[in-house]
């Protein structure tokens, strides 16, 4: 329960947790896709598993989490500089977002933030938060991803049980609309926008008993899901 992001070519890997989730990690490692090689860079401040890291104009914002087997209750808002190599405290999340499994994306000049019912706007710029509109099915740990001018939340958890909700946010009339299901009924698939020439790659997952490799591929487009290859390891939590 990791969280990952993308900023100059380098994948930024950040916390998690260790020997269970009361031992939540705070370790911060720089991976170069091009050399093959990691690097330890500045630890994060708080140490937490489960959070969400958005990346937005050269620093990654590291968003909620928690530090026991419980929702938790991390209402930090950490924003790392990938060139300083430092991190900088911004102003707390909503209580609403406090938790493990929080979900969020950039979206334009702002980040948008889920959990369960709970949707916000974060603006980097001003450092606030404005709720928007509820998201229709709650849930947590589900893949979210950007295509074109939507956004798009997609299975995930909620009390404990595994969905296959494919929701579509529009953010310029703040609404949404039910998509095609997606055809693994689970949660903990990858989330930090898996998107690739236009379409959203859902891989791996736990269903409340068994973890997956299966692989799926959605096309906002046509409205069409497409099972493709596995990975080599059945997970969740996945980064």
């Amino acid at each position: 329960d990791i969280t990952t992001a993308v900023y100059n070519g380098k994948i930024y890997s950040i916390g998690g947790y260790g020997n269970g989730p009361g031992n939540p990690q705070n370790k911060n490692y720089e991976f170069d896709p091009a050399a093959n090689t990691w690097t330890e860079k500045t630890p994060m401040p708080t140490a937490r598993w489960g959070m969400m890291a958005v990346e937005f104009n050269g620093l990654i914002y590291v968003f909620g989490g928690s530090i026991s087997s419980g929702a938790g209750n991390i209402a930090k808002n950490e924003a790392y500089d990938p060139v300083l190599n430092s991190w900088t405290t911004k102003a707390d999340i909503p209580s609403d977002l406090a938790r493990q499994g929080v979900m969020g994306i950039k979206y334009g000049d702002k980040i948008h933030m889920f959990y369960e019912s709970y949707h916000y706007e974060y603006d980097p710029v001003n450092d606030t938060y404005t709720q928007k509109a509820d998201v229709p099915n709650p849930r947590m740990w589900s893949t979210v991803a950007v295509v074109g001018s939507k956004i798009y939340l997609i299975g995930g958890n909620h009390n404990g049980g595994a969905y296959n909700d494919n929701q579509e946010l529009d953010p310029a009339t703040d609404t949404w609309t039910a998509k095609s299901p997606f055809p693994g009924i689970r949660w903990g698939m990858a989330r930090e926008n898996p998107v690739i020439n236009g379409k959203i790659y859902v891989s791996h997952g736990l269903d409340g008993s068994a973890f997956h490799t299966e692989n799926y591929v959605y096309d906002p487009a046509t409205d069409t899901w497409e099972q493709r290859g596995p990975a080599a390891h059945a997970r969740d939590g996945v980064a």
